[in-house]
């Protein structure tokens, strides 16, 4: 990856090749789709009069992001992507919650070292919510 930096043109087609031969015999396809990026962008900077679709053009990427192995690797990632982002809007929706909770046992007259014991928080958390 590092010659591909340097070479000349005709020369970085050759490298090119190489390096996606390699990403495709990569048994993990998450490794491989990083390689493909990482060489996508790496054109992309040596190659500044060329856009991204020529760039893939001129390389044949396009032709590698049809095969399996990329095709597994996005979806894997896609699949990443959704479950962090449904496990984070679930500890936000539940810090909202508790931090409801919190504010209305306030409002009720308890004290924070009371909500602590009634929820099983610690008192910094209890105070951390209830500033919220």
């Amino acid at each position: 990856m590092l010659q591909l930096v340097t070479a000349p043109k005709n020369e970085a087609s050759e490298l090119v090749e190489r390096l996606l031969r390699r990403s495709q015999r990569e048994s993990d396809s998450e490794r491989a789709e990083v390689i493909v990026e990482l060489v996508e962008e790496l054109l992309l900077r040596r190659f500044t009069q060329l856009n991204r679709e020529e760039v893939r053009r001129m390389f044949q990427l396009h032709d590698l992001r049809k095969s399996r192995v990329w095709q597994e690797a996005h979806e894997t990632g896609i699949e990443k992507g959704i479950e962090k982002g449904r496990a984070e809007g679930i500890e936000q929706g539940e810090a909202r919650a508790h931090q409801k909770t919190v504010q209305r046992l306030i409002a009720k007259g308890k004290t924070p070292k009371e909500i602590a014991a009634l929820l099983g928080f610690t008192l910094a958390q209890v105070r951390r919510l209830a500033r919220r």
